[in-house]
């Protein structure tokens, strides 16, 4: 055959307004249900889970699925969080629609 089938991707790009608009849509949707927290600062002294799940258990969040919005990945956090499940960290530049409606919790830092 000289004209066989050749692959043919049907991706399709949003544009970037609209990638914008989802995640301001999805975080006022979590606005509204109660669902941000606004925390401070996220920084941890030592890189241990133990800790972590310690701050955790005060906050009452055990067993709970939630999203860390960081505004730069501290390595102590990744460390301490990386063995803990339903717990994801995500910087805020490269938070998306998706990860943002897929948490039942959302901790956002304050900004200056």
């Amino acid at each position: 055959m000289s004209f066989g089938p050749k692959p043919h991707s049907f991706h399709k790009d949003f544009p970037k307004k609209m990638k914008i608009l989802a995640l301001k849509s999805a975080l006022n949707a979590k606005l509204n249900d109660s669902e941000i927290s606004i925390v401070d600062a996220v920084k941890m002294a030592s890189c241990k889970t133990k800790d972590f799940a310690a701050v955790m258990n005060n906050l009452k969040l055990i067993g709970t699925k939630f999203l860390l919005v960081v505004n730069g990945l501290d390595s102590n956090i990744k460390l301490a969080t990386r063995n803990i499940p339903r717990v994801a960290i995500q910087e805020a530049n490269n938070l998306t629609t998706y990860e943002a409606l897929n948490c039942n919790g959302l901790f956002l830092p304050r900004m200056r």
